[in-house]
């Protein structure tokens, strides 16, 4: 964006500066730094649900074998 342009906010027209640049830049890399968290976290529960999933599985199996014993 050049030094003079201008930009949109809402409805109210503000002058841009090296302040709003570093601003509206701190803040991408915030909404940046979310996203990844946000990754990492979906990741970790898909994680623990297949880890839950074989447990069950083994818990079945466990069963089964326990009532054929009976």
């Amino acid at each position: 964006m050049e030094p003079n342009s201008k930009i949109v906010i809402g409805s109210q027209r503000e002058q841009s500066s090296p302040d709003h640049k570093k601003i509206i830049s701190g803040m991408v890399d915030n909404c940046n730094a979310m996203i990844r968290l946000q990754n990492e976290q979906e990741t970790t529960l898909s994680e623990i649900v297949a880890q839950l999933e074989e447990q069950t599985k083994t818990y079945d199996r466990i069963l089964e074998t326990l009532k054929k014993q009976h």
